[in-house]
């Protein structure tokens, strides 16, 4: 599963362009939450579109 990377800059002082840390990784933890579910939802549709392919045949 791909991760969005934390790109803090090692000698910022711990800001990336005036952004705090603890901002960078909040938005770092919800774009990862946001693939999970898109994983999941492309999961589903997978499956239903397996089980309407299969029910054309």
């Amino acid at each position: 599963m791909r991760r969005v990377i934390d790109k803090t800059l090692p000698n910022s002082g711990g800001n990336v362009f005036g952004i705090k840390d603890a901002a960078v990784r909040e938005a770092i933890k919800a774009a990862n939450d946001n693939i999970a579910v898109m994983k999941k939802q492309l999961s589903e549709l997978s499956s239903i579109v397996r089980e309407l392919q299969r029910k054309q045949v």
